[in-house]
């Protein structure tokens, strides 16, 4: 059964090959339409960069002051959305102090994970 199963990828792999298509390598690109393109505005910088680490927080950084918490990080804004609508708001004080400290929690989160992504620009 293995056997088939080899045989059989290995036959798609050939047929690939033969009809020209290209072999996607590495990582995929998380990102799409203009978070893509804001990205890509700062690939140069990024080839130029000696500090990469901080290059990805100066990107995380300016990635949410310009799409906000509230979206998917790989979700593009809705086409007709006003650009102040995903601006990141302050925490609002008013609220119950333990649900201040989730927001912050996720919104901590959300940066990490953004983080960690923004190296698929390169």
């Amino acid at each position: 059964m293995a056997a088939m199963a080899r045989a059989s990828k290995a036959k798609k792999r050939d047929s690939k090959k033969l009809l020209g298509e290209p072999r996607q390598q590495g990582r995929q690109n998380a990102f799409s339409g203009i978070k893509l393109e804001f990205l890509e505005s700062y690939k140069d910088r990024f080839i130029d960069s000696t500090d990469r680490g901080g290059f990805y927080t100066l990107i995380a950084k300016s990635f949410i002051q310009q799409f906000g918490y509230n979206l998917a990080i790989e979700g593009n804004p809705k086409p007709g959305d006003d650009d102040d609508m995903h601006t990141p708001k302050d925490i609002d004080p008013t609220l119950p102090l333990d649900k201040q400290n989730l927001e912050s929690d996720r919104r901590s989160k959300f940066y990490r994970e953004l983080r960690d992504v923004s190296h698929f620009i390169a």
